[in-house]
This record gives structure tokens, sequence and C-alpha cells, in this order.
């Protein structure tokens, strides 16, 4: 279904219409819709594995990363901007 995805993206990236394939990455690292498993029935009533949820927290740390670069890159050309028309204003 993709070429070339690999190293730039993943199966998280895609969503299926269809509840019963999911997206998935072969070999090559590029994404195909697979078979969904049908659930099988739980043995013990522990609780469900949080595997999911690590994803989310890892998404939205690497979006508030993003945004703090952003914030510290928009001050640094600030400064740069003000030390240049600074300048300007003397030569």
């Amino acid at each position: 279904m993709t070429s070339g995805l690999k190293d730039y993206g993943g199966a998280a990236n895609f969503r299926s219409d269809s509840s019963d394939l999911i997206p998935s990455l072969d070999g090559s690292g590029e994404m195909i819709l697979v078979k969904r498993q049908e659930a099988k029935p739980s043995v013990s009533e522990e609780a469900p594995p949080t595997e999911g949820a690590s994803f989310s927290f890892g998404r939205i740390a690497l979006i508030c990363g993003a945004v703090a670069i952003a914030a510290a890159l928009a001050v640094v050309c600030a400064v740069l901007v003000k030390r240049r028309k600074a300048k300007d204003n003397v030569d």
C-alpha cells in the first residue's frame, strides 16, 4: 500500500475503513493491511496491558518537545532581529 515509507512513518499513521483490517508493516517497512485476529477469551482477571498508553504518552512528549524547540527558535530569531536592527541604526 505504500512505497518509501521506511524511516518516515509507521502503521500508526494510517487507519483502515474496515474493522476487519488493520494497518501493519511488512518486512521491508512498508504499510500493509492485515486481517484482525479474533479476541481470545481472557484466562485471568488481570488488568489489561498498557502498551497502547505508552505510545500515546510518547506522542504527547514528542509534540511538547517540538513546541518547546519552536518556542526557543522563535526567541533566538527575535533576539537576532533586534540585534540586527540595533546594528543597522548604529552604522
